[in-house]
């Protein structure tokens, strides 16, 4: 592994010389004797660690602090500036601290000290980075799992109903095109949480993998009863993610898509299921999820229905303005209806 580099500028050469006995083994150390040399060494190393001893008294040390932003931030990841704190204020200090000084210690410390506490810097700073990367690396484990899990839940949905197979697909994508609109236009929503909703999307009915085939498959429109048990895919999904959050699994993802999955079937004026909420009593996932799902309802033929076309199903949603739907969504998503007509039609082409 290669030492790392430390810069030290001191005008006394004994000074530099007792450094480089003491941190030599372990580090590179580049010493320099002014301002002028130390600006020369900045530009030609990639530093780790900047020491300089300057002083309230000496104007080439004043300039070279003065444009840290220039020498030293950009080539140096961490410094460390020794000081004699009676020649400066506090202001004068934090001044230093906001200009990215790792550390202010009087110039008198002794320099065993100084040489522990850069040992302490950067054993302190590789474990940081060590446990950073370990857990960068769990996240991303994570985040596979999750995207897996996810994923076999749409595949089993799929199998259950060949008709899901390209609505998950298509809603999924309906939802990401009213996101990235809302986004471009200054919608207040969390790019976060607007990703986790675009993840979750096409698991919105996963619950119907709990209803019956004889139901699912029904060439012809639901009864009234038939209709009440098919209502009860949201619970089921609900439970399905509920259980996924109960084994250990929490996390915003599956927040969102518990959310999503229970509520993309209540209406804004209150007469959807499973619990009547209305207006923004409804989680903004389950109303992006709304409209993309009534959408492609309505552009998609079954047996008990024909197919409508992008223009009827528009206007069928624009009725719906403040009934079914959120006003101010709908209103994005008349805006982009374009591109959800291009989504569906591009399904048709490929097949």
């Amino acid at each position: 592994m290669a030492k790392k580099s430390i810069l030290i500028v001191h005008e006394d050469f004994s000074i530099l010389k007792a450094f480089y006995s003491m941190l030599g083994d372990r580090y590179q150390i580049i010493i320099a004797s002014d301002y002028v040399e130390a600006q020369a060494m900045i530009k030609k190393y990639a530093l780790d660690m900047f020491v300089c001893a300057i002083s309230a008294s000496n104007r080439n040390t004043q300039n070279l602090i003065e444009n840290l932003d220039e020498l030293v931030l950009k080539n140096a990841k961490v410094m460390l500036l020794i000081d004699c704190f009676n020649d400066f204020d506090e202001e004068h200090l934090q001044w230093l601290y906001k200009r990215g000084v790792a550390e202010c210690v009087p110039n008198s410390l002794p320099l065993e000290v100084l040489a522990q506490k850069i040992d302490f810097y950067f054993n302190t700073n590789s474990n940081y980075n060590e446990l950073v990367r370990d857990l960068r690396s769990r996240t991303e484990e994570l985040n596979k799992m999750q995207d897996a899990m996810l994923n076999s839940l749409v595949l089993i949905t799929e199998f259950r109903d060949s008709n899901t197979a390209g609505h998950v697909k298509r809603t999924k994508l309906y939802a990401e095109a009213l996101i990235r609109k809302m986004l471009a236009t200054g919608y207040n929503i969390d790019k976060t949480y607007a990703e986790n909703i675009i993840k979750s999307a096409p698991i919105h009915d996963v619950g119907k993998i709990a209803i019956s085939d004889t139901l699912l498959h029904k060439p012809a429109k639901f009864t009234s009863n038939e209709y009440e048990l098919a209502k009860l895919h949201v619970i089921y999904g609900h439970k399905i993610i509920s259980n996924l959050l109960a084994e250990g699994y929490h996390d915003k993802l599956l927040e969102v898509t518990l959310e999503l999955v229970l509520t993309h079937h209540e209406r804004w004026d209150g007469t959807g299921y499973p619990n009547g909420l209305s207006g923004k009593q409804i989680p903004l996932s389950g109303r992006i999820m709304a409209i993309a799902d009534v959408y492609d309802a309505l552009i998609a033929s079954r047996a008990y229905k024909k197919e409508l076309s992008h223009e009827k199903a528009t206007r069928s949603m624009l009725e719906e303005k403040g009934k079914a739907f959120d006003p101010e969504l709908l209103d994005v998503f008349y805006s982009i209806n374009n591109e959800f007509n291009d989504i569906q039609r591009n399904f048709r082409l490929l097949g």
